[in-house]
């Protein structure tokens, strides 16, 4: 099975400033606080004319929309969400967002731990063991998030036509 790294497209980086996140959906907060955490996060977001909300969100943590969500529910069962919604300022739109907690899986051989860069995994080569026919997961060996997906769920992904998604595609062992 064929292998990617998600990440939110270069292209789609028009995102909406999020007004109070620190220390909320902060990647080290999420991960300690997830058994705690309200069922639903409501935040402002300041939006100008430029403003994209594409269907995943790498910054500051991971979240996806509801279609995306929906796609990765059809794969693994075992993913829980938690609802995020942005109000813009003026508090006539809002956009809904879910923050998925996915198993974490030591997935990366030790050759691509040694060759990673300051933004992740430029490199790597995924232990197909290690992945025990799951379809996404969260790679332990990176300080960041790193989310590793099959060919069937990005396949999935594009098919639906989701906007803002990155791919790309590593090496397995």
């Amino acid at each position: 099975m064929r292998y990617f790294i998600l990440e939110q497209g270069e292209e789609y980086n028009r995102n909406p400033n999020i007004k109070g996140w620190y220390g909320k959906l902060d990647q080290h907060h999420i991960k300690q606080m997830h058994a705690r955490l309200k069922d639903k996060m409501i935040f402002e977001v300041d939006i100008t004319e430029f403003t994209l909300f594409p269907d995943i969100l790498d910054k500051p943590v991971l979240m996806v929309s509801a279609d995306m969500k929906d796609i990765i529910f059809k794969y693994e069962k075992q993913v829980f969400f938690r609802e995020v919604l942005f109000i813009d300022t003026e508090g006539t739109q809002r956009y809904t967002y879910y923050i998925p907690f996915l198993p974490r899986v030591d997935c990366f051989t030790e050759d691509a731990c040694a060759s990673r860069n300051k933004d992740g995994m430029k490199n790597g080569v995924v232990n197909v063991d290690k992945m025990w026919n799951r379809h996404i997961v969260e790679a332990k060996a990176t300080n960041e998030q790193c989310i590793v997906i099959s060919l069937d769920l990005a396949e999935s992904f594009l098919r639906k036509g989701l906007i803002g998604i990155g791919l790309r595609e590593v090496k397995f062992a």
